[in-house]
């Protein structure tokens, strides 16, 4: 479902005219109240247990409820939650990350190639076994191909061996070519022209330090430090149109307008 499709309106069964972000709201809604009240029997239960085992002496017949209780909560509320937390998370991103590119796809399960960390020179040889990604996102955006998921892989930083976590952002144009530009740690003083100075600024302003950038040929890659396209989800939080609205990646847009900024004035003419 592409994030345009939101506004449609629908007249549901008792003659209600509502639009999709809304039904998808109160359907969310519903599911947060099951899973609320489901987990509430469940600590009732045990505490209901705990105080059979402490006033009154019930013997090992006892845990037989109690470990019902618990398979319950592993195989049933807990997938019920972990469900519900995934489909919320698809639904803030459509409402907003997935809106910023034209004909997007998610796969929470999908992955970013590692390739991309090593041309862009993030990285000088990685082991595929110690990378991980998921979360992908794919679109365009004009004539720009574009790739974003979460990725973890080792690094050696100040003589230690440490995780990097965070999100990558590759970027291709297939009519375009990008200027030449590299950021480290967000450091941006090398850059003297204005504008350009700014966006990279404001791309990097979320978490200080965190931006990692490359462009160079016909691709932009930018790699952010501790932001997460996989963001927590607090399950028992108000559900709302706002939230599902609410950006958890706002660089995408700032890094979507830094590539067109990139763009060599000649090759954006003869494209």
């Amino acid at each position: 479902m592409g994030p345009a499709e939101d506004n449609t309106k629908i007249t549901t069964g008792g003659g209600i005219v509502c639009d999709r972000q809304e039904l998808k709201v109160q359907a969310l809604k519903k599911r947060r109240v099951r899973i609320i009240l489901l987990n509430l029997m469940y600590f009732i239960a045990l505490l209901c247990i705990g105080l059979v085992m402490f006033f009154r002496n019930a013997g090992y017949l006892i845990y037989i409820p109690a470990a019902a209780a618990v398979l319950v909560y592993i195989f049933f509320i807990r997938k019920m939650l972990k469900e519900y937390e995934y489909d919320l998370r698809e639904a803030i991103l459509r409402g907003s990350v997935l809106t910023h590119l034209e004909s997007p796809t998610y796969d929470r399960r999908g992955g970013i190639s590692y390739q991309y960390l090593i041309d862009a020179g993030f990285i000088n040889v990685i082991n595929a076994s110690s990378y991980l990604s998921r979360e992908l996102i794919r679109g365009t955006k004009a004539d720009m191909d574009v790739q974003l998921a979460d990725v973890t892989f080792p690094v050696r930083e100040d003589g230690l061996n440490k995780m990097f976590s965070g999100c990558l952002i590759h970027i291709e144009s297939g009519s375009a070519q990008f200027e030449q530009l590299d950021v480290k740690a967000g450091d941006h003083k090398a850059i003297s022209d204005g504008e350009l100075r700014r966006l990279v600024k404001k791309l990097g302003s979320f978490i200080p330090g965190s931006l990692y950038l490359h462009s160079e040929g016909n691709s932009v890659d930018i790699l952010l430090r501790a932001r997460f396209i996989g963001f927590q989800i607090n399950p028992l939080g108000e559900v709302s149109g706002k939230l599902l609205e609410s950006d958890p990646l706002p660089e995408l847009g700032q890094a979507l307008a830094l590539a067109e900024k990139l763009k060599h004035p000649a090759a954006m003419q003869n494209g």
